[in-house]
């Protein structure tokens, strides 16, 4: 949910239906959007307002936002699965809390 987009830099970025591909590339490339574009995958840039609410398969996407470089960016990020009892990862805790 946007509740202050940035006013410059900070949109969020990403690759629907990417999960295959990033698992086959073994480790990260440097240029993401050069591998993801080889891979004639769309990188999708959603323009987002305040109040918007965006929702996506992040498990299945490779995503993003892009560095803020202007601004300040405030979101509230919900989480969803549909398995019971399961919780985020360390990494994702961290980033997030």
């Amino acid at each position: 949910l946007t509740l202050r987009p940035s006013l410059s830099g900070g949109e969020f970025e990403y690759a629907p239906n990417s999960r295959e591909i990033v698992e086959r590339w073994g480790e990260m490339p440097h240029d993401v959007a050069a591998a993801l574009q080889a891979q004639r995958v769309e990188l999708r840039v959603p323009k987002l307002t305040i109040g918007d609410l965006y929702i996506f398969r992040g498990a299945n996407s490779l995503h993003r936002v892009s560095p803020v470089t202007e601004g300040k960016r405030v979101n509230i990020i919900f989480t969803y699965n549909s398995e019971p009892n399961v919780k985020l990862n360390g990494y994702t805790l961290q980033k997030f809390f």
